[in-house]
């Protein structure tokens, strides 16, 4: 699969050096690439892709802050996720079940999980709008704003059990 400069994904067929699929961008008639609204595209540049375990879909990535899944049979976008940071890059678990991404001004690396693994998703055509991601606190960040509130607190019941153990001494004697 070959990044192109309009956007659009071109799968490249070696051994008779032909484009076999083209998604988003411009499709691919057999004779020219022609614009074609029905077929979705990235609107920034692509930063990365990867082709599922069976080779039957194809995860695009882009500065336009989206991922895209694309069945490679059919030529069609099957899912399409938003993101408050875009991805530069993704990789795909080797049963294909977690998409790891790294995004734009964030540490890490986030893992999502294929909700297909574990229910029934019914396509009902055409995406209408990207499905908004919910990115997590980097790990590092929740374990640093956990660690200050556990210390805080173990400082405070410090505190307060030696307050406990001191009698005040009012000056006057029995």
């Amino acid at each position: 699969a070959i990044a192109m400069k309009d956007y659009g994904v071109a799968v490249f067929d070696c051994s008779s050096l032909t484009i076999v699929r083209y998604f988003g961008g411009s499709r691919y008639n057999g004779r020219s690439l022609v614009n074609d609204s029905r077929f979705m595209s990235h609107t920034g540049p692509i930063s990365d892709l990867s082709f599922g375990p069976d080779g039957r879909k194809l995860f695009t990535s882009s500065l336009d802050g989206t991922v895209r899944v694309w069945d490679v049979p059919t030529g069609l976008c099957v899912d399409w996720l938003s993101f408050s940071s875009p991805p530069t890059s993704l990789a795909l678990s080797p049963t294909g079940e977690f998409l790891a991404t790294s995004h734009v001004g964030r540490l890490g690396i986030s893992l999502w999980c294929d909700k297909s693994f574990f229910r029934m998703v019914l396509l009902d055509g055409t995406l209408k709008e990207p499905a908004k991601m919910n990115e997590p606190c980097p790990v590092a960040e929740c374990e640093q704003e956990g660690a200050n509130d556990a210390i805080a607190s173990l400082a405070m019941s410090s505190t307060l059990s030696k307050n406990d153990d001191v009698s005040f001494d009012d000056g006057e004697s029995d």
